[in-house]
């Protein structure tokens, strides 16, 4: 896995799934991939803006032999492909759950779920409130569910839950590889002085809760864009 194209091909596999099954006739995910994409673009605008100035202020980096070379500001190309391939396959795996397996035994917990994830950040957010990467992505999550439990409607959500728990497979994985795992050196780096440096294998602890909200992001703009029933996203009849 020693190639500059490591970064680059993690992301072309990362679509593999979602393109080669997209016809499945129960799901039938290429009728929502033009909403996935726009979805991801939405998200991705914010997420990348944050992400050139957390690499512009040194709270983590890139490591060019892993890089094609292709830079957009501070950003790799695969840096920023990252936010529209991840959000995809994982809107896919939504989709899919869904479509395939309707019921959903969480549903009755959802919102004392969301309740004690809202209350478990805050305490988090004061006591790592000196690094920069924790206590922003545990700021901005604690903000958005706050929103999303108390202040609009989101009968989706245990769907949601549902889907980050599969996408945590393969999150693993793809984020165990780009931090060190499986490989001579991270592809990105972080920055010790930014995070808790609480790491479950070689992935710092915040990239968890941070890839629940680029994922909770994306669903939630695509369910707003959806005209279909909440959290099923059904196209096939």
């Amino acid at each position: 896995m020693e190639t500059p194209y490591l970064y680059l091909l993690i992301n072309a596999f990362t679509l593999i799934g979602p393109l080669l099954l997209s016809f499945d006739k129960k799901v039938a995910f290429y009728e929502v991939l033009p909403k996935a994409i726009m979805a991801a673009f939405i998200v991705a605008v914010p997420f990348l803006i944050w992400d050139e100035i957390f690499t512009q202020a040194g709270f983590w980096g890139f490591n060019p032999d892993y890089l094609s070379g292709i830079y957009i500001s501070s950003l790799p190309i695969e840096e920023v492909l990252f936010f529209f391939t991840i959000p995809i396959a994982c809107t896919f795996i939504y989709a899919c759950l869904n479509n395939w397996l309707p019921e959903n035994a969480l549903a009755a917990k959802e919102k004392r779920i969301t309740s004690g994830l809202f209350i478990f950040l805050l305490p988090l957010i004061f006591i790592h409130r000196e690094f920069w990467y924790t206590v922003t992505t545990f700021s901005l999550l604690a903000i958005f569910l706050g929103y999303l439990r108390w202040y609009t409607e989101t009968p989706y959500m245990h769907y949601v839950y549902r889907a980050y728990l599969v996408c945590l497979i393969p999150f693993c994985v793809v984020n165990g590889i780009l931090t060190g795992s499986m490989i001579a050196e991270p592809v990105v780096w972080y920055n010790d002085d930014a995070f808790t440096s609480i790491r479950l294998g070689t992935i710092p602890f915040e990239d968890f809760l941070y890839g629940f909200l680029l994922v909770l992001a994306n669903i939630v703009v695509i369910e707003r864009l959806s005209t279909r029933k909440p959290g099923l996203i059904r196209f096939a009849k």
